[in-house]
């Protein structure tokens, strides 16, 4: 346990993102399976974020108060039963609450995990094992994709079969999480506070009072949207101009696998143009990338578009991350992780139900178009920040 911990944590990282990322692009061919229309699939996509927006602070107030161990178990099980779940279902209504309650079952295991991080290393290795966080996450969205596209092609195994793939990755979390119930690790710094306990909304309060939280949120919230509408819509365009449900696969792939690219790189980029212009880099790239993308049906081009998309998008969240995480006392780190997530959870409501409607309206090349306007709106508010010396290092 003394020199495993981090990496049995990393490795939930890795499964969770990996049955995510095999989950949710099936969610959306199951619907089209069932007869959803464009704007009933921006309301799946949305329904992830509906529950886990709710919970993220009071969980965040939870595992300061209680500790990380039950809720990262806790939330394994519950991605679990609801994968099982969604193998099953065959309305619309059915596969919105499921991934609803799947998506609150990740909030859980995720700010245990984070939290877990932040109390129980040295400052000075936070922003690495940060940047570790985000590499495993960028592997599991290469792998997931790919293994989900895979698996529904074999032998006609469609969305049932891909779908209780993920199970086995689910299963192999929950196993990990039970092996870390003795809390904090041996070789663990845990600061040694008290949690705050004052209420969510005052908790809230404080938290957004602080430099620069509002734009460093907008950016995180405007980059992991776009990712979920990506994984939400890029099935949708494939079906709609005759591209494989291995090949939407695979372009995802290539999309997750350049975020793996860019974050390797992350803090090499860091120190050379700051965090105010990898900001500014990591939201005008895939902006510019998504207005082309229903430029073309071409594979090999929309491959390209996905890669540059990729590798800005990969730049954004353990940036925000790491910089929330410094900029709070160690009582609060659950809080601000909290928070931090409900802002992300609040735009993974209501802009992929936006966007839906968009499609709907306009077709579902609009919502590339909307995505790339999106980013460029959200640069054009993170180059005001006052992102100065002591906020920008991490």
């Amino acid at each position: 346990m003394t020199a495993g911990w981090f990496l049995r944590c990393a490795s939930c990282v890795f499964l969770l993102t990996t049955s995510l990322n095999v989950i949710r692009p099936m969610v959306s061919y199951r619907a089209l399976e069932i007869g959803a229309s464009t704007a009933q699939i921006g309301y799946v996509a949305a329904s992830y974020a509906l529950l886990s927006f709710v919970v993220a602070v009071p969980t965040g107030q939870w595992v300061d108060r209680f500790g990380e161990s039950r809720f990262l178990l806790g939330g394994a099980i519950v991605m679990t039963a609801m994968a099982a779940w969604l193998a099953v279902v065959s309305s619309v209504l059915m596969l919105g609450v499921a991934q609803a309650v799947l998506g609150a079952g990740q909030i859980f295991g995720l700010v245990a995990l984070q939290t877990l991080v932040a109390n129980c290393s040295p400052p000075d290795q936070r922003d690495a094992r940060y940047g570790a966080f985000a590499v495993m996450g960028s592997l599991g969205q290469v792998t997931g994709p790919a293994v989900g596209g895979f698996v529904s092609s074999l032998a006609g195994g469609g969305t049932t079969t891909a779908l209780w793939a993920s199970v086995t990755f689910l299963v192999g979390l929950v196993v990990l999480a039970a092996s870390l119930r003795r809390w904090p690790p041996p070789s663990g710094v845990r600061e040694k506070t008290p949690p705050r306990t004052d209420a969510a909304l005052a908790a809230m309060v404080r938290i957004l009072r602080l430099r620069s939280m509002p734009q460093a949120m907008l950016a995180s919230l405007a980059v992991l949207a776009t990712i979920d509408i990506l994984v939400a819509y890029v099935p949708v365009y494939g079906e709609a101009n005759g591209i494989s449900v291995a090949a939407v696969g695979l372009l995802l792939s290539l999309r997750a696998a350049a975020s793996v690219l860019s974050r390797l790189a992350l803090v090499p980029l860091l120190r050379w143009l700051g965090r105010r212009h990898l900001f500014l880099l990591g939201l005008l790239l895939p902006g510019l990338a998504l207005l082309l993308f229903p430029t073309t049906t071409s594979v090999p081009l929309l491959g390209v578009l996905l890669a540059v998309a990729g590798f800005g998008l990969g730049l954004g969240q353990p940036m925000s991350l790491a910089w929330v995480t410094r900029a709070v006392p160690a009582d609060s780190r659950g809080i601000a992780i909290g928070v931090r997530l409900m802002g992300n959870r609040g735009g993974q409501v209501a802009l992929p139900a936006a966007f839906g409607a968009i499609g709907g309206a306009a077709g579902v090349a609009a919502i590339f178009v909307a995505l790339g306007v999106l980013l460029a709106s959200s640069a054009g508010v993170v180059m005001r920040a006052p992102f100065d010396a002591d906020a920008g290092g991490s």
